[in-house]
């Protein structure tokens, strides 16, 4: 399984403090092994899928013919959400 970030994911990720990063790989670690945990999105973010990490979101998606999942955005849940 391959594991992209997107430049946005990549700068959020920079940003968050030592506990909310780990949270945050862990789940990602997760993603690797089970790339469906995340909730499919609606309306305009239809195509990713969304896990939780509390308080954190991560948005991604996964190809199945590449078996790539890649992560689009990380963040609060008020800010990932804004297109």
């Amino acid at each position: 399984m391959d594991l992209v970030y997107k430049d946005e994911a990549i700068k959020a990720l920079r940003k968050l403090g030592p506990a909310e990063k780990a949270k945050a790989k862990k789940k990602i670690t997760a993603l690797l092994s089970d790339p469906t945990l995340g909730k499919p999105l609606r309306g305009t973010l239809r195509g990713l899928r969304s896990l939780h990490a509390w308080p954190l979101r991560i948005l991604y998606t996964y190809t199945s013919d590449t078996h790539t999942v890649t992560i689009h955005a990380v963040g609060h849940r008020g800010d990932v959400y804004k297109g």
